[in-house]
């Protein structure tokens, strides 16, 4: 999928910023997971890609940050409550992840 929107951008066609990521099979789970990798900062690291969840962990304590799917929507989940806004398309819900673990670094004693 990723190669199939490269290669048509070298024509002006298609859109290299969006992934179309989902969680549905395997295959596609890996490049959640890629993707995943690519947004996470701030000391966090990323442990887990299912059908359902995308989480991460603080590698020094026992922080977890998550995003959970229910009802076909994306949210996270941070110190076991709910935050942020849902998201309908994965890829929006893992730039905002992103962003969050950026603004939420392990560094500053993240005991959730």
């Amino acid at each position: 999928m990723v190669e199939a929107q490269a290669m048509l951008s070298r024509f002006d066609a298609g859109d290299v910023s969006n992934r179309d990521l989902s969680t549905e099979t395997r295959e596609r789970r890996r490049f959640v997971e890629e993707y995943a990798r690519e947004v996470t900062a701030g000391g966090w690291s990323l442990v887990l890609v299912t059908e359902e969840t995308v989480g991460w962990h603080n590698p020094d304590g026992p922080g977890v940050f998550r995003l959970i799917c229910e009802a076909g929507r994306w949210r996270g989940e941070h110190a076991r409550r709910k935050i942020g806004s849902s998201f309908e398309d994965l890829q929006d819900a893992l730039d905002w992840a992103g962003e969050f673990l950026a603004k939420n670094p392990v560094e500053d004693g993240d005991s959730s």
